[in-house]
């Protein structure tokens, strides 16, 4: 026996493994250590990986600061670096984008095109933008499909900035219009229209001179007419009533559209074998005109499709009416495309016409005849509103103009103290051999 056999605490000394099992454990540990030079490669690869992801993060937040400053600097009126490197100069006021406006377009069509309204209208009734509204009539199709190709590209040149753009192409009437400005918000309102088929020029012969009585031709059957239209009629289901019962002659009640009374005041007058006309707001030159009625009018910066719109909701919510005259309107009668569109609806539906004439440049009798509607014009206003006026002196001269021109149209309103004084003086005009016809006789 030996004495390491016989003590304890002594290890055996290890026997080694030889064999399959000694070549799997060297195989083991070298396998799981990787050479340094293989380490260190990946650790360098990692590490640039790292530091190109940081270099694009830094470019795109370098870029979107730049930009950002950019367009800062721009809505304060300093020239942009894409501008600076473009060579383009931006406009940085409303006279700016006017000037270069009036450039693209001189350029593109300058004999094709026609300013017909030139004003300042609201885009936002929020926020109560106003901006420069400018309504252009295009002569003829290659011009007006040129300035749509062309048009954004010219003004971007010009520095101008397009916000925003619609198109509508009808029948009778295409429309581009376009909302432009400087960088810092919208400060002009485009509309460009091309009517397909034109208007006829109207042929207006002079008025025939008035028969005389010692004129071997002279028929004396023909008695000198007047007609009588009182507007404004709605508010008040009374008023209505003593006009419709207590004047014994053909009249014409015009009633205002969406008042408490409207459709039954149309129907009371039916019944009672009088005319009755739908009343139409339109836009006049002075603002405060049109009083708490201002969201009901006819306005002339409404394009083609919101003033046809407008025009058949007022017609399709008052059946029964025979023919349309204006209420104020002193702008809107003036404007020739809007007075086209609004009368296009008219003769839809086989409507008279009368225009109230409340300026001297009127072009609304001259539309609706090259239109061939049923038209005719007032001579005069037989009161002056609701400031009164001498009403007995006006139906006189109303019943004089009937005289020398065989016939004249008078316009009054619905107030008491008219129908009075007309009442009044309705005896002797009648006995002075002038007779009062409904408004369908006069128009042409």
């Amino acid at each position: 026996m030996t004495a390491s056999n016989g003590k304890k605490g002594v290890s055996k000394p290890r026997k080694k493994k030889t064999g399959a099992a000694a070549s799997s454990r060297t195989k083991s540990r070298s396998t799981n250590r990787k050479p340094p030079q293989k380490l260190r490669k990946k650790q360098v690869s990692k590490s640039f990986r790292y530091l190109f992801m940081f270099l694009i993060l830094a470019v795109v937040f370098l870029a979107s600061t730049i930009v950002i400053l950019d367009q800062r600097a721009m809505k304060r009126g300093h020239i942009g670096l894409w501008e600076t490197l473009v060579g383009i100069t931006p406009a940085i006021s409303t006279e700016d984008v006017s000037y270069s406006l009036d450039r693209v377009l001189k350029g593109i069509g300058s004999t094709s095109l026609v300013l017909t309204h030139d004003g300042h209208t609201i885009i936002s009734n929020t926020e109560q933008l106003h901006v420069v509204h400018q309504v252009f009539t295009v002569s003829d199709e290659k011009t007006f499909e040129q300035i749509v190709t062309e048009f954004d590209q010219q003004v971007r040149r010009e520095g101008v900035n397009i916000f925003r753009r619609h198109s509508i192409r009808n029948p009778g009437e295409w429309l581009q219009t376009y909302y432009i400005g400087t960088h810092a918000g919208i400060t002009h309102k485009i509309d460009l229209y091309y009517y397909p088929t034109e208007l006829p020029t109207p042929v207006v012969d002079p008025d025939p001179p008035p028969p005389q009585p010692d004129d071997e031709n002279f028929d004396t059957s023909l008695q000198p007419s007047i007609a009588l239209i009182f507007d404004d009629f709605g508010p008040n289901e009374a008023i209505a009533h003593r006009f419709l019962t207590e004047l014994n002659v053909p009249i014409t009640i015009a009633v205002l559209p969406w008042q408490p009374f409207s459709n039954e005041i149309i129907s009371m007058t039916n019944q009672a074998d009088q005319t009755a006309f739908l009343h139409a707001p339109m836009e006049p030159h002075n603002p405060a005109a049109m009083g708490n009625m201002a969201d009901q009018y006819l306005m002339t910066w409404m394009d083609g499709s919101t003033l046809r719109e407008q025009t058949v909701l007022m017609l399709n919510d008052h059946r029964g009416v025979i023919g349309v005259n204006n209420h104020t309107g002193s702008k809107m009668t003036e404007n020739r495309r809007a007075m086209q569109v609004f009368l296009s609806e008219i003769k839809k539906r086989n409507l008279i016409f009368i225009d109230s004439r409340t300026t001297a440049d009127s072009v609304a009798e001259e539309v609706a005849r090259a239109l061939s509607i049923p038209t005719a014009s007032r001579h005069v206003f037989i009161d002056q509103g609701y400031d009164g006026g001498d009403v007995r002196a006006n139906m006189r001269l109303l019943a004089d103009m009937a005289k020398r021109n065989g016939s004249a149209i008078g316009i009054g309103h619905a107030i008491d103290s008219t129908l009075d004084q007309v009442k009044d003086v309705l005896p002797e005009i009648l006995q002075d051999g002038i007779q009062v016809v409904p408004i369908e006789s006069l128009v042409n």
